[in-house]
């Protein structure tokens, strides 16, 4: 039977076939992840699925009722729930900074397993075979001295002007992708160079295996003060 959850959605990043929705769940005190997925192969959300009742897509911070048809979890995305898709979605209110801040996850190690990378990134991607070995694909952090760079690194379809977010966690450097389209929008805005936000805090994703057999951790959403 179909079922409803509110959550702050601190995440709206970008996906092949559409976008990557996840936020905290408003009846769990903001402590447990819920990532809506669709039925479609990539399991990504479209522009329709999100639509809310009163107009316009889910922001960050935004509280969004959803209506879900069934959980979804697939191998670390436990998260995971299968939206029902004839429902609408609905803006029901919105959290604060210090609220979403109440909600950060403290971090003791690795955000999942280091030591993998690639070209002009750090600790960016886990080895397929082993994302098993974890039962969560979400975090909410706040980095220490974090810098978004924003810069031009050849692709195999040409040169692509890039951000990245460069933080420290629990003591371990990352270097990685932010795929949040408002943060990367303004970042690409203000030109090539880097950038130190006075306060933010980080939705970090471990996307799904990918076709070379990496699982990537990606920068799903950038919330500054």
């Amino acid at each position: 039977m179909p079922y409803p959850m509110t959550i702050a959605v601190l995440a709206n990043s970008r996906k092949p076939g559409g976008s990557c929705v996840a936020g905290l769940d408003k009846a769990s005190g903001f402590t447990r992840w819920v990532r809506p997925v669709s039925t479609r192969e990539g399991e990504a959300i479209n522009a329709s699925e999100q639509q809310c009742s009163g107009g316009g897509i889910p922001e960050l911070l935004d509280l969004v009722e959803i209506r879900f048809a069934r959980p979804g979890p697939h191998q670390h995305q436990q998260e995971n729930h299968v939206i029902d898709s004839t429902a609408a979605w609905r803006k029901v209110g919105a959290l604060s900074w210090n609220e979403a801040r109440a909600a950060v996850q403290p971090v003791h190690g690795p955000l999942w397993e280091n030591g993998h990378q690639s070209r002009n990134r750090r600790n960016n991607r886990v080895p397929g075979s082993r994302v098993s070995e974890f039962h969560h694909s979400l975090l909410l952090i706040e980095p220490n001295d974090l810098r978004i760079f924003v810069d031009e690194e050849d692709t195999y379809s040409g040169p692509r002007v890039r951000v990245r977010a460069a933080f420290n966690a629990a003591g371990y450097s990352y270097v990685l992708e932010v795929t949040d389209p408002v943060a990367e929008d303004d970042y690409r805005g203000r030109g090539i160079g880097m950038y130190a936000p006075p306060a933010a805090l980080l939705c970090v994703s471990l996307g799904e295996v990918f076709e070379d057999g990496n699982a990537y951790n990606l920068v799903a959403g950038v919330i500054e003060r």
